[in-house]
């Protein structure tokens, strides 16, 4: 399996409408974040709001991670997120932060396991 980043570095005319759409900024309102967008695996739109999905088969970093989680708290729109991982590790950095930022209440886990397919 092969995961693609999907991050696009935008004008500044171009991101206000994008963001909405699409994607969320990185950094949210605690920092300072370049005109680059992050695209959740799997965006579900419910009459609720949006509820991001991202796959986690690899530890993005604790900085890259600060900034998503950052991006999609600051979203309004956002009512949760949900972190799908195979990786214990990923699964304890994505706890740690959510809580570091505050936002535990936005942030879901969910272990998955990958299984190869047959030839």
């Amino acid at each position: 399996m092969r995961c693609e980043r999907h991050d696009a570095a935008l004008s500044a005319g171009e991101a206000d409408s994008v963001v909405q759409l699409f994607g969320v900024q990185l950094g949210g309102t605690e920092v300072a974040p370049p005109r680059v967008l992050h695209y959740p695996a799997l965006l579900l739109i419910t009459s609720e709001g949006r509820v991001p999905i991202e796959l986690a088969l690899s530890s993005p970093g604790r900085d890259r991670l600060t900034a998503v989680m950052s991006g999609y708290a600051a979203e309004p729109n956002v009512r949760s997120l949900l972190y799908m991982t195979d990786d214990p590790r990923v699964w304890r950095l994505v706890e740690a932060e959510a809580e570091r930022l505050g936002i535990s209440d936005l942030i879901h886990l969910q272990r998955i396991r990958i299984v190869p397919a047959q030839a």
